[in-house]
């Protein structure tokens, strides 16, 4: 156990002060009562002198007053800690003062915390698992106690803003479509990188010419081929048979792929605006995703107008407890916790390390 080591003396002076507080108060006062009438009332300055009078009041008080009996022997207990805990023991140690004049307080952020008497200064006090806790509730709930995260710095909240998936497509899809809504059918087949209509008309009008022509020259050689046959019995299996054979023939494949290209031409007209809506509708909605994927949450806010917050709130998920323990493990511990001074203090005692926060 550790002492802290006064004079220990009585003094008649101390008998009567006894017996001056003996009128002014009663039994049982805290000692912050009987300290502030030694310190303002009686204007006593010698604090070594007013911790052993609050010491002989509080351990030796006499409902008649009669403190004439009092002897050096009844201050031996003056300096004695066995009645304290040990966080008390440490803030009395840093502050260099008895135990006795200090006063429990509320609780601060789930610190212990204490008033020194001869100061009226209030010290928060806990061990390092104690002070870890007491930072996490000082964030909890921090997002709204600042107003929102419209408050605080963006560097500090970015990392934990994601973009929504879900948020972002439905928002991409949307734009396209009332983008595409807003254009005309020849705009749409245009951007979409196709031909016109009146392009693709002018393909077919021309197919449909060449295709009539193949027609014609089909049948001629068609009856030019029957008419040598007819008129000559050995024209059969000829140089010039076989050759008038083979131009039908080269006529009947190109006007085949002719009438195919022309119906796939014809498909591709009937279908047109649906297909070159679709694919300007998914290049739209791909262009929106990739700028929104490298501007992030401010894309939201550059383009619609609206606040960080809403934007957050609409397109993003938000690790709000992510970024309080963060928060609770990285800002300064004496910046948050003292709200007086800032400072974080330490001191050792029993092997514990205790951390002390000015708080007024």
């Amino acid at each position: 156990m550790r002492r802290l080591i006064l004079e220990n003396e009585i003094t008649p002076f101390y008998k009567r002060v006894l017996k001056l507080l003996n009128k002014k108060l009663g039994e049982g006062e805290d000692a912050s009562v009987v300290w502030d009438l030694l310190t303002k009332e009686l204007s006593i300055d010698d604090t070594d002198s007013k911790i052993e009078i609050l010491h002989l009041y509080t351990n030796h008080y006499d409902e008649l007053g009669n403190y004439d009996n009092l002897t050096d022997v009844d201050l031996e207990g003056v300096s004695d800690t066995s009645s304290y805990n040990d966080e008390q023991i440490a803030l009395s140690l840093f502050l260099a003062i008895p135990p006795i004049l200090i006063e429990s307080e509320y609780s601060h952020h789930g610190l212990n915390s204490y008033k020194d008497l001869t100061s009226d200064e209030i010290y928060a006090i806990g061990d390092d698992d104690e002070v870890s806790n007491a930072m996490e509730n000082y964030f909890d709930g921090y997002v709204d106690e600042v107003g929102g995260i419209e408050n605080m710095d963006r560097y500090t909240i970015d990392d934990f803003i994601e973009l929504d998936d879900y948020g972002v497509q439905q928002y991409a899809e949307e734009s396209a479509d009332n983008r595409i809504d807003d254009m005309s059918e020849e705009d749409v087949i245009s951007d979409a990188g196709y031909d016109s209509r009146e392009e693709y008309e002018d393909k077919l009008s021309t197919l449909e010419e060449r295709i009539d022509e193949l027609n014609n020259l089909l049948e001629e050689k068609e009856g030019e081929l029957d008419e040598r046959v007819d008129d000559d019995e050995d024209f059969f299996g000829t140089e010039e048979y076989e050759e008038l054979k083979e131009e039908i023939n080269d006529l009947e494949i190109e006007l085949s792929d002719k009438q195919t290209i022309y119906e796939e031409l014809g498909d591709e007209l009937r279908e047109l605006f649906d297909t070159a809506r679709q694919e300007l509708y998914d290049t739209i909605v791909s262009d929106i995703i990739s700028e929104i994927d490298n501007d992030g949450v401010d894309y939201f806010v550059n383009s619609l107008g609206i606040s960080f917050s809403e934007a957050v709130d609409y397109y993003c998920t938000f690790d709000e407890s992510g970024l309080e323990k963060y928060l609770a493990e990285n800002e300064d511990r004496g910046n948050t916790l003292s709200g007086y001074d800032g400072n974080e203090n330490e001191i050792e005692y029993n092997g514990i390390t205790y951390y002390i926060y000015r708080t007024d």
